[in-house]
């Protein structure tokens, strides 16, 4: 059952993992597409099976705070499903993307039946309430250097040696939500200081 390799589906017996995998579309998105709207009622939530999803929010200016860049294997959009039953942010695909789509409705039906199934699911909203703590902190307190580091750190894969980007660099600044000069200032500085190493594809994390 590798297709629903996530937190949530984690330690589950095999009873629930085919209930689990019963529930799934399989979606493919292309690049720059908007998967979900903030404020967008919330029908179902995602696991990133394949590329990069961008989670933001827009202020009533329009202004976007970059939340965070998640990954496979990635749950979006499951911390929506209780209150409003509303989506807190966007989620836009920053390349092509396969999502594993599991419907809001049938997966609430779920979850009472498993107590393994409720805990995962607890931990993945409380990790992305973590994830909002992390982003206020940086913005607030943070230096630029700091801000970059703690991005490339998030982004980091134990089995990768080097961090490669699809990104840009102005693209990548963006999402910090500083001006492209800043961000290269930044990663010299980060150089200099030996925290990282720049190579012809992305970075190193010493």
């Amino acid at each position: 059952m590798s297709e629903i390799n996530c937190a949530i589906c984690a330690n589950l017996d095999e009873v629930f993992l085919k209930k689990m995998a019963g529930l799934l579309r399989v979606i493919q998105i292309e690049r720059g597409s908007i998967i979900y709207d903030q404020e967008q009622d919330s029908e179902a939530f995602y696991v990133i099976s394949k590329g990069e999803v961008k989670l933001s929010k827009l202020s009533s200016q329009g202004k976007e705070l970059i939340l965070k860049v998640a990954h496979s294997p990635e749950a979006l959009g499951c911390y929506s499903f209780f209150g409003a039953g509303k989506y807190s942010e966007r989620a836009e695909a920053l390349s092509d993307v396969t999502l594993l789509r599991v419907p809001k409705k049938e997966f609430l039906l779920l979850l009472p039946q498993d107590q393994q199934l409720n805990l995962n699911f607890l931990e993945a909203i409380s990790s992305w309430l973590n994830t909002i703590n992390i982003n206020l902190e940086r913005i607030s307190f943070s230096s630029a250097e700091e801000r970059v580091l703690s991005f490339f750190e998030q982004q980091d894969q134990p089995w990768k040696k080097e961090l490669v980007f699809t990104m840009k660099k102005n693209e990548m600044a963006a999402l910090l939500n500083m001006r492209p000069e800043t961000f290269s200032r930044a990663l010299k500085t980060l150089e200099e200081h030996n925290k990282i190493q720049l190579t012809e594809k992305g970075i190193v994390i010493l």
